[in-house]
């Protein structure tokens, strides 16, 4: 085998001795050159077959060994899966046929031992050391010519410092470019291929210019590693997007020529195009429209044989040429002799690249890695550091990166690698090495996001724009991945807007498609073309865009439990890319891998940790088994004892993110030697494992068990759940809830007071413990998710906490039509003071610094002055002349100082965009983007609150998903084509609220969203002595008695105990009595004293039809006298029973601004009573006819064309009120 080697490349070198020779023959020549042929065939095609079955016999031993050891079930599986996933070698013989069957080839034994190497190198690593084999660099060193032998030095060396590990990387770069040395390299020393590539590429552009000689020695050597490495493939499309192409010579002229200074081993013309031929083969679409083809026609016309060929095969593929075409072509520019000598020479050269590449593979002796801590000096090790900058290691597995900017810089996502972590992060690694899309699949909190950001911001994908974030739900429309037509700020003007898969297929950015299995249909068809033809197609463009280098797709799918077993959702749409996908199941982690998290994020929580770990896996009811890291399945034993698993929490299961969620909490001020360190665990316990509950009695079982491992009795852990109630003070700078300090903003909170004083909150034991809770959820920027029925002191609760530290919080009641618009924002008609204003305020702000407020306040003045009287046009001649003023002033007096002369370059550029709405404005509506309340409240600091968030559609919340990843979290604007996040305010703050989906309508929370909140669920208010303190707080004024006050509890308790079983409304149904309505009827109790408690509380409390006088006299308030003359209609009929509906109808509008719901059957005067009254107490009554089809805009307005047929705005009939 050997010889036949070295014979075969003899004659290469005699074939390649000269690059010219005579293109004349003469037919006595031609006939002699085929005889030869046919006899050289018959030597070569009989020395293939031999070194085929050679090949194949040392094979098959190797197979069988690597059976023999390897596990026989799952692994040999995996490595099936991943051949069949990997796409670097088709088809699948290996597996369907037996080593004997004559179609199993030498390609696919070589397929078959790169599957088996798969199981190999997914042993446990870490991303410090990497341990190069010094018997691999001795075998180099033998090989190597003693000209270029400079290894040899360091193998004798005890120590390698890192100019010793930096020497020896450049010297293996050195040899990469040396032809006949590049295949030993690559068999060698594979993970290092791409970071010897990247090495070699700075030095090709150093100073700023191309070293042609580098270059096309790098580019042949490259072109050798395409089917080798994948690595090569993607460093081929970076390499060349800013460098020339392989034939660069051809262009030159005779002159540029002899500028050019080559080496003393200059590449043949003959294998600069036969690594062009290479680079084609590989990605035909990509090079065909990269390289400008012209200058290689020339070459049809050479003497050299092999540089016909292949200027003549890349020209075949540049063209489009069919095989017909490309045999005619071939024989105008090639004898049939020429052509039958290259293709035996080409079908040789490719079964020694599928030789070379299985040795490659399957080299043992390549570099490995190992958990071992980087040091200074090594010997036989590469550290991370030694790595070329534009790579990074991955456990083992070396990928590209990008070079951030100074600025740019941040610190890696803090995942602290354990073992289980480190196979995943390898899977992970490898996949994206070899471009292939990803599906992480594990149980809910098991780390799948995380573990792709951190992947993205070790390999320089840092800012939220090169990663891509999608929360998919069932309502998701497939426009908002691929983009849609929106206004602009020009009216009559529309502007295509990519949607986030077209910007990242486009820009080669990363994209994470969360909760895959929750798809819809039309997500997924727009999913499958890409992944199967690696092309994106836009319906309605015409567009077919072609992945961009860079792009990585990920994707996470959530397991759940049942019986024991994790299982994948079932009809799902996402099923139809399951074949496409190189699947990554994560499963939770053991004990001792949670253990090691906790001590690297919580070093003063070492101490404790077991005990904490304890608490957590009781509570789960998981053993985490620490042989199988991966395991998907629980054990028997653990399915015979049901009752200590509690992992699903009424529509919420504990995870990872609850358990350090806990730790951020107690880390805190840690002191193991304070006594009171362990109530606040416990307390802090509660907080994050109970306190999303609705039983009482499992609050308590839950408070027993964590009790039980922090040395806290049952009494007492029963006394803080049921009779615990924190202290709260407030002073001028703090507000001091429990266990929680929150800071007050000053100024807001003295208006706060001021506007919110006639408001009554009391603080029973139920509202001061949820006061704290959120308090603690305010200091550590948790988001909060209230749930609990109507009526409960959800809201009011979040609004008091507002108010007493002093934040502005803005209240957003959700619906089935809420919209993202409704939150985020989007374009609106605005007129010419809602344009003007936000620039007259840029304008006055930058002016001030530029220019003195004191001397300039008459200028300032005419300013304000054309803006109040609406003088557009003057307004902005004023502006303008001021801004060409500043922008000559800064470029004459300080012209180092770039900052301001920016600004107001960016103010004259956002004053000429605003004159060109202006004068557009005149004929028709001007459409600009208002942010939404969300947007608003993230920029400014607000607290908001989203009621009823449950029954917003799932494509309406996924904007909140990255909010609710931690404190950093934001809020991209893409409607308004933004790619940056907005900034977040440090004081903004979360809040939701929700009804548990105990009824018809309600419904859970996407549990991929809900499982980000901090849960709090919160009861009815049912103990006496709470109810107690609640009625005296309410009542003050009246100063009621104890007795006064115990009847009105005993009826409340009363009313509520009948509303479920006898009493009725108007429709029959049974009456809600909530906390609501006491406090309400406790409000109007206090609010129209009638010189009688007993008549004060009467009129509040008697909601159901009672017998009395019907008495109607003006209340102190003057709530139901109107503005307009109070009349009496003489045809109104005022019977007994008219009467009495009147009595109760005006005591309840005398209360004020309740709401009133009068219930009925159909004309028995509901609409007559209520035209009645409003005429005789002098105010205005508006109908609104609802039914089906009734619209929103009825209510709030529209815009509608006025007599001019301009479009303008009507106000609804809310307006009138």
């Amino acid at each position: 085998m050997k010889e036949g080697k070295k014979k075969r490349k003899e004659d290469t070198l005699k074939e390649g001795e000269t690059e010219t020779g005579n293109g004349d023959m003469t037919q006595e020549g031609t006939g002699k050159r085929k005889e030869d042929t046919r006899k050289e065939w018959s030597r070569r095609s009989e020395s293939g077959k031999q070194l085929q079955a050679k090949l194949a016999d040392g094979w098959s031993k190797k197979v069988a060994q690597l059976a023999r050891v390897s596990p026989s079930g799952a692994s040999s599986t995996g490595a099936r899966e991943w051949g069949r996933r990997s796409g670097s070698l088709p088809g699948n013989r290996a597996r369907d046929e037996p080593l004997g069957s004559p179609s199993f080839s030498v390609y696919t034994f070589g397929k078959l031992f790169i599957t088996r190497l798969f199981l190999f190198s997914l042993e446990p690593a870490v991303m410090e050391n990497l341990e190069v084999n010094l018997s691999s660099l001795a075998v180099i060193s033998r090989h190597v010519d003693k000209s270029h032998n400079q290894i040899s030095q360091y193998l004798s060396k005890q120590i390698w410092s890192q100019q010793d590990r930096q020497s020896i990387l450049e010297c293996l770069a050195q040899l990469l470019l040396e032809k006949d040395y590049t295949l030993l390299i690559a068999r060698h020393v594979r993970p290092l291929i791409l970071d010897l590539l990247e090495r070699n590429a700075e030095r090709v552009q150093a100073g700023g210019r191309i070293n042609h000689d580098l270059h096309e020695r790098l580019c042949v050597a490259l072109s050798r590693l395409l089917g080798i490495s994948p690595d090569a493939q993607a460093f081929a499309a970076r390499y060349f997007s800013s460098t020339p192409p392989v034939f660069q010579r051809l262009f030159f002229t005779s002159e540029q020529s002899s500028a050019v200074q080559y080496g003393p081993r200059r590449m043949k013309l003959r294998e600069l195009m036969a690594a062009t031929l290479r680079f084609l083969q590989s990605d035909c679409a990509k090079f065909r429209r990269l390289w400008d083809w012209s200058p290689c026609v020339s070459q049809l016309f050479t003497s050299d044989v092999m540089v016909r060929w292949s200027t003549a095969q890349c020209l075949a593929l540049v063209c489009h040429m069919t095989d017909n075409q490309k045999a005619i072509f071939l024989r105008k520019v090639l004898t049939n002799d020429e052509i039958l000598h290259m293709k035996i020479k080409a079908l040789e050269e490719s079964q020694q690249m599928e030789a070379e590449k299985a040795m490659v593979l399957t080299n043992k002796r390549s570099v490995m890695w190992h958990q071992e801590v980087a040091q200074k000096f090594t010997r036989g090790q590469v550290v991370s550091e030694d790595l070329s900058q534009n790579v990074v290691a991955v456990c083992g597995v070396v990928l590209p990166r990008m070079v951030p900017r100074q600025a740019d810089q941040v610190k890696p996502t803090n995942l602290v690698l354990v073992e289980s972590t480190c196979q995943n992060l390898r899977r992970l690694a490898l996949a994206v090495a070899s471009h292939k899309p990803v599906l992480l699949e594990g149980p809910i909190g098991c780390g799948k996001t995380a573990l792709v950001e951190f992947m993205a911001a070790i390999t320089g994908h840092m800012k939220a724009a090169d990663i891509l974030k999608v929360q998919l739900g069932d309502q998701t429309d497939s426009k908002m991945l691929l983009g849609m037509y929106r206004c602009t700020d020009i009216p009559g003007k529309f502007l295509w807007q990519p949607g986030t898969l077209t910007q990242a297929v486009s820009k080669g950015l990363w994209i994470l498609l969360e909760d895959i299995d929750h798809a819809p249909l039309d997500v997924i068809s727009v999913l499958l073309p890409l992944m199967e033809n690696k092309k994106l197609i836009i319906p309605g463009r015409e567009d077919c865009i072609d992945v961009a280098f860079g792009f990585q797709f990920f994707a996470t799918r959530r397991m759940y439990c049942s019986g024991g077993n994790w299982h994948k959702p079932q009809n799902s749409h996402a099923a139809l890319l399951d074949k496409y996908w190189t699947k990554l199941q994560m499963g939770n982690m053991t004990q001792v891998e949670m253990k090691k998290v906790l001590v690297h994020k919580y070093p003063m929580l070492t101490v404790v940790s077991d005990r904490l770990l304890d608490i957590y896996c009781q509570l789960t009811g998981e053993r985490h088994s620490e042989l199988d890291t991966n395991t998907m399945q629980t054990s028997t034993e653990q399915q015979d004892k049901p009752d200590d698993k509690i992992t699903s929490l009424e529509g919420r299961a504990l995870s990872m993110r609850d358990l350090l969620k806990w730790c951020e909490r107690i880390s805190e001020n840690f002191d193991i030697s304070s006594s009171a360190t362990a109530q606040r665990v416990f307390l802090e316990a509660l907080d994050c494992f109970s306190a999303m509950l609705s039983l009482p009695a499992s609050r308590l079982r839950i408070a027993e068990i964590i009790g039980s491992k922090l040395n806290i009795s049952k009494e007492k852990a029963q006394h803080f759940c049921q009779l615990y109630q924190p202290a709260i003070s407030l002073t001028e700078l703090q507000a001091a809830v429990g266990r929680a300090t929150l800071a007050r903003r000053q100024p807001e909170a003295v208006q706060l007071t001021v506007q919110t004083s006639n408001q009554t909150f009391a603080l029973t034991r139920p509202s001061a413990v949820l006061l704290e809770q959120l308090a603690v959820c305010v200091a550590k920027g948790e988001p909060v998710l209230l749930v609990g029925e109507t009526g409960t002191g959800k809201t009011s609760t979040v609004q008091h906490l507002a108010t007493i530290t002093g934040h502005k919080l803005r209240v957003v009641n959700m619906n089935q039509q809420s919209d993202t618009a409704d939150l985020l924002g989007g374009y609106k008609p605005v007129d010419h003071r809602q344009i003007l204003l936000p620039l007259r305020e840029a304008f006055e702000e930058l002016f001030s610094q530029t220019y003195s407020r004191k001397q300039n306040l008459t200028f300032l003045g005419h300013v304000q002055t054309c803006f109040w009287e609406k003088r557009w046009q003057d307004l902005l001649r004023l502006m303008d002349h001021v801004c060409k003023s500043a922008l000559a002033k800064e470029l004459q007096e300080r012209p180092e100082d770039s900052s301001m002369l920016q600004q107001w370059e960016a103010l004259a550029s956002k004053l000429s965009q605003t004159q060109q709405q202006i004068r557009v404005c005149e004929t028709a509506m001007v459409f600009a983007f208002v942010e939404g309340s969300l947007a608003q409240a993230v920029k400014k600091g607000h607290w908001i609150l989203m009621d009823e968030i449950n029954l917003a559609a799932a494509e309406t919340l996924e904007c909140l998903s990255g909010l609710l990843e931690g404190s950093a979290g934001s809020l991209v604007l893409l409607d308004r084509g933004d790619t940056e996040p907005l900034v977040r305010h440090p004081d903004f703050r979360i809040f939701a609220c929700m009804n548990p989906a105990t009824d018809v309508g309600k419904r859970n929370l996407p549990l991929g969203l809900r499982n980000r909140f901090t849960e709090l669920y919160v009861h009815e208010l049912e103990n006496e002595g709470c109810l107690r303190i609640l009625v005296s707080d309410y009542l003050k004024c009246l100063n009621p008695q104890k007795s006064v006050i115990s009847g009105i509890i005993s009826f409340y308790l009363a009313a509520r105990k009948e509303a479920s079983s006898h009493l009725v409304d108007g429709t029959g149904h049974r009456p809600h009595y909530s906390l609501r309505t006491l406090c309400r009827a406790l409000s109007y109790a206090a609010a129209n004293p009638c010189h009688c408690v007993q008549r004060s509380l009467y009129e509040p409390i008697n909601k159901l039809h009672q017998a009395g006088a019907y008495v109607w006299r003006s209340r102190r308030n003057g709530g139901a006298k109107g503005e307009m003359e109070p009349t009496l209609d003489p045809s109104y009929i005022l019977t007994a029973s008219v009467k009495l509906n009147l009595r109760d109808l005006a005591r309840v509008v005398s209360a004020g601004t309740h709401p009133v719901l009068i219930q009925g059957e159909t004309s028995v005067g509901k609409t007559s009573l209520i035209r009645w009254l409003a005429l005789t107490t002098g105010n205005q009554c508006v109908r609104i006819n609802n039914h089906e089809h009734t619209d929103i805009q009825e209510y709030i307005g529209c815009y509608s064309s006025d007599d001019r047929g301009k479009l303008v705005f009507k106000e609804g009939m809310s307006d009138l009120f």
